[in-house]
């Protein structure tokens, strides 16, 4: 009870003082490489109630949680792939702080979609890695956005292709979303396209893909039959 209420209410109430003493984001559009930096350090070092505390600070401050989730938690998702790069923390304490964060979506999520002003659609959409990657987090982030957009979304991870092909083939889905991360990934992603075609419930199913390879090369998305891509969630 003193971990999970008494310590963050504390902390809510006197945000000014200790752990989140630094400057917090003051409006709803950046953030600085400092708060990211804040946020990293936190799940790195403490449990998830003091960065739930950290957000709701933030959140006390008028920042929106979109600012939050683009421009805090996914950057410090960044920041912490980038620290085990460059060897300054190991693969353990990198997985629990990506874990931290994910938590943090799942949290806010509910809270995430009454910001919208969308209403409801009918639209249905699956999302997922691309099968073989590893790298869920910004799947979970995508799957946040859609749903505050009204969308019916399913995600989950699939061990394989073939897993892919039965679920577009049992249910129908208006857009299919594959997140993919290693560049040894893309030379199946092509195949893997073409078969959730073939195999999709909805002959008229749109397929997007996205993730750290296609930020950084867009243009790879007609080469591997994609409809098209985008550098974030929003």
């Amino acid at each position: 009870m003193i971990e999970a209420e008494i310590i963050p209410r504390l902390m809510l109430a006197h945000r000014s003082e200790g752990i989140l003493s630094k400057k917090l984001i003051t409006n709803s559009k950046r953030s600085t490489p400092d708060d990211v930096a804040e946020l990293a350090r936190i799940v790195d070092e403490h449990d998830i109630f003091v960065a739930c505390a950290y957000v709701e600070a933030l959140r006390g401050q008028g920042v929106s949680l979109e600012t939050v989730f683009l421009d805090l938690i996914a950057p410090a998702a960044q920041l912490l792939g980038e620290m085990w790069v460059a060897d300054l923390t190991d693969f353990t304490e990198v997985t629990i702080g990506l874990s931290k964060l994910q938590h943090l979506l799942h949290h806010f999520g509910p809270a995430f979609e009454n910001e919208s002003q969308w209403a409801f659609c009918s639209s249905r959409a699956l999302l997922a890695a691309m099968p073989g990657d590893l790298h869920t987090f910004g799947i979970s982030m995508v799957e946040e956005f859609f749903r505050r957009a009204g969308w019916d979304v399913k995600g989950g991870h699939y061990q394989s292709c073939k897993d892919l092909v039965i679920a577009v083939r049992e249910e129908s889905f208006d857009l299919v979303g594959l997140s993919v991360s290693s560049d040894l990934l893309l030379g199946d992603l092509t195949s893997v396209i073409a078969s959730i075609r073939n195999a999709s419930r909805n002959s008229a199913v749109r397929v997007v893909v996205g993730g750290r390879l296609f930020v950084e090369h867009p243009e790879f998305a007609t080469q591997v039959g994609a409809d098209g891509t985008a550098a974030d969630a929003r």
